[in-house]
Parts: structure tokens; C-alpha cells; sequence
């Protein structure tokens, strides 16, 4: 049994080094002889786009026949109370990974933020399934090793889109190896008797979160002529916000910009 979690564990991360291997060996620069062509190129950081369009395909698919019923099923089955302690658990869970990153961004004061909110979540609001942190002034700020290495200085990398996990980059891919890496849990729940709670973990978080962010993404795919356009620009502005916690200009690789007060806020996917 242990042989086979090893095996599980190191297939994700060997799946997701091969597709930034693939990222770096397909990548190819339009001919300077097109200057139009180059500067698309270049605002929209997506050499593979033909690849990823493919996968983006694939995706929405995929959601749309599979997670959408199971969303649709969870959200009737199981009453909104319910769900909203799920997400909290699972939240609280991950404190770990906001916390290291937040140590290796230097950010000693939202470290004690983080360690503070696992601390009364994980006490007071029983094990993590309420949240009175939030009520007392230390609100949730998600981080992660893909944040951290933009921190570092680290470029974004390609633009990806992987298979059934969406919207990526090559920077943010190689952050997702490094978070899987330093959740203590993914290596408690390593163990023989419990290896399978990594895949009802990974499955409990997707059915969670997922709604709010397929709403979020719906509503602009619904007022964009190019769906995966208008994906790739929300998400990629998304993440800029994120990195920068909410300093950073919008930018955009289209002359729309998905953000303007036609299309509202960033969405939130925080929680």
C-alpha cells in the first residue's frame, strides 16, 4: 500500500514537470518579419496556444458533463451550512502552505496573521469548520509558492492551461510541486492506512470550491466573443492581484479588459 501512495504522489508531480518541459520545448517566437504577429506574441505570453485552446476544449468538457451534474448534486444534497463548514475545513487545512509562503515572502506580519487565524479557527471554531477569525479582524489572505516565487522575481513563465486543473503558467505550475511538497498533510496522509484521504481531500476541495469560481468565470465567458481569451486575460490580471495583494494595476493582453465596470470586480476566489 505505501509503494502505492509513493507511486500516486510522484505521478502528479512528474505529470505536471513533463507539461513545463513540454511549455520550454514548444515554445516558438513568431518570425521578426511579422512585427504584428510578435507583439500578439507578447501580450498575450501564449506561444502554445493552439495546445492550451485544445485543453481549454477539453476542459470545459469536462466541466460541463461532469463537474457541473456533481456540483449541481452536492449543492442539493448537502444544505448550504453544511458546505460553508466544509470550505472552512478545508481552508483552515491549508494553513500551513499560507504560512510557510508567507515566511518565505518575508512577510513576518501577515505570517502572524495566518498562524493566528489557524490557532482560533482550529480551537474556537472546533477544528476549523467555523470561522470566527474572520468576525475578530484576521481576514483570509491566500498564498502560495507560486506567489512567492513571483516575489522573488521570478517571470510568469508561458501561459498553460492543465488538463482538469485549468489556467496556469509555467511559474505557477513549479509553485503547485512546491506546495504539494510542504503540505504537512499531503505527508501524514501518506501513510498506508490513509493514503486514499489525499484523493477525497483533492475531490471534497474541487466540490467546494468549484462553484463560486465556475460562476465567476461563466459570467465573463458569457459577454466575450473568445471564451479563451477572456479566460486567460481575467485569469492572468487575477493572478497579478494576488501577487501583489491587491497593488497592481490591471493589465491586459486583449484591448478589452474584463474588468472595466461593464464587467465588475475581481471575482473572489479566495474562498
Amino acid at each position: 500500500m505505501r509503494k502505492k501512495a509513493k507511486s500516486a504522489f510522484g505521478l502528479r508531480i512528474v505529470g505536471v514537470v513533463l507539461l513545463c518541459t513540454l511549455a520550454g520545448a514548444c515554445a516558438k517566437r513568431p518570425p521578426e518579419t511579422d512585427p504584428e504577429a510578435v507583439a500578439r506574441y507578447e501580450a498575450a505570453n501564449d506561444p502554445l496556444e493552439p495546445m492550451n485552446r485544445a485543453i481549454f476544449d477539453f476542459n470545459e468538457g469536462f466541466y460541463s458533463y461532469v463537474l457541473d451534474p456533481l456540483s449541481d448534486a452536492y449543492k442539493f444534497v448537502v444544505p448550504k451550512g453544511v458546505r460553508t463548514m466544509v470550505r472552512n475545513f478545508l481552508s483552515n487545512l491549508s494553513s500551513p502552505i499560507r504560512l510557510i509562503n508567507n515566511v518565505l515572502q518575508g512577510d513576518t506580519d501577515q505570517a502572524q496573521i495566518t498562524l493566528a487565524r489557524f490557532m482560533t479557527n482550529t480551537t474556537v471554531g472546533f477544528g476549523g469548520l467555523f470561522d470566527p477569525a474572520t468576525q475578530w479582524g484576521m481576514p483570509l489572505r491566500n498564498e502560495d509558492m507560486g506567489q512567492t516565487l513571483a516575489v522573488w522575481g521570478a517571470n510568469e513563465g508561458v501561459y498553460l492551461v492543465l488538463p482538469f486543473f485549468g489556467p496556469s503558467s509555467a511559474r505557477d505550475s513549479i509553485g503547485f510541486m512546491g506546495d504539494l511538497l510542504m503540505d504537512p498533510v499531503t505527508w501524514i496522509l501518506r501513510d498506508e492506512d490513509l493514503s486514499y484521504l489525499n484523493w477525497a481531500r483533492t475531490g471534497a476541495d474541487a466540490l467546494a470550491n468549484y462553484p463560486d469560481q465556475r460562476d465567476a468565470l461563466k459570467s465573463v465567458q458569457e459577454q466575450s466573443i473568445d471564451d479563451y481569451a477572456a479566460v486567460r486575460s481575467l485569469i492572468r490580471q487575477r493572478r497579478e492581484y494576488e501577487i501583489t495583494n491587491g497593488q497592481s494595476e490591471p493589465k491586459t493582453d486583449t484591448q478589452e479588459d474584463p474588468f472595466s465596470d461593464e464587467f465588475g470586480d475581481f471575482p473572489d476566489f479566495d474562498e
